[in-house]
């Protein structure tokens, strides 16, 4: 299955799409799962993914670091 959010969401019709997205924000780790296979990584990393991810964000796709810019689950730093 191709990824949820690379694919799914630019397929659907604007409403569809907008309430796909809703779901995955409103409980991102299924779909960090899917990605994380997709990636080539195994379920014997999850736990280090979400711990890490949880140091970083707690999982809110909207958190920003207001020092550095890092921004979303990740804490993505601006390019």
């Amino acid at each position: 299955m191709p990824c949820a959010l690379a694919t799914g969401a630019a397929e659907l019709p604007e409403a569809a799409a907008g309430a796909r997205i809703a779901a995955i924000q409103a409980d991102p780790k299924p779909y960090a799962v899917e990605i994380m296979h997709e990636a080539g990584f195994d379920d014997g990393q999850w736990a280090c993914l979400e711990s890490l991810w949880i140091g970083e964000s707690d999982w809110r796709w909207d958190a920003t670091n207001p020092s550095s810019g890092a921004y979303g689950i990740p804490q993505s730093l601006p390019a």
